[in-house]
């Protein structure tokens, strides 16, 4: 985002509040504002924008192209994964480890030796490894990873 002139440095007609304290207050209606450019908020104290307690009503919308978190967060974050899709996918991988380990669970002697003294997998390990995934799986399908706060648009 482009950066503004400083109130001193600007050229142009301007309004300048300054006042230990500026209240804004719609009394009925909305507050509207707009900018061809951008809007900057600077503090150096915290930044809060609160809703009511109305679950119909209270609920931020944020509606641009892209959002970032932080000043670097898109040279040096992560992109937010998709929980519904994350959970596919695990699921998935899980469901495909546990069919593997169903197919060789027969298969496998409790103790193999390969050559150089190495031991295999033991079948006796799927007990252990199959209660993990189904407890993996039933976290999942509870939702343990989502937000039940903040949601985003995937990509179109």
């Amino acid at each position: 985002m482009e950066k503004p002139d400083l109130p001193g440095l600007y050229k142009e007609d301007q309004i300048i509040l300054n006042s230990p304290r500026i209240l804004l207050n719609a009394k009925d209606d909305f507050i509207l504002a707009s900018s061809k450019k951008g809007y900057n908020f600077s503090t150096e104290g915290g930044f809060h924008i609160n809703g009511g307690d109305n679950t119909k009503t209270s609920i931020t919308v944020i509606n641009t192209k892209e959002i970032n978190l932080g000043l670097k967060a898109k040279d040096n974050g992560q992109p937010v994964t998709m929980a519904n899709d994350t959970e596919v996918i695990l699921g998935e991988i899980i469901d495909s480890i546990t069919l593997l380990m169903n197919l060789y669970k027969g298969l496998i002697a409790p103790v193999a030796f390969v050559p150089g003294g190495a031991t295999a997998a033991s079948a006796g390990a799927f007990p252990t490894v199959d209660a993990k995934l189904k407890a993996i799986k039933t976290k999942l399908e509870a939702g343990a990873i989502r937000s039940n706060m903040a949601y985003v648009l995937k990509d179109s």
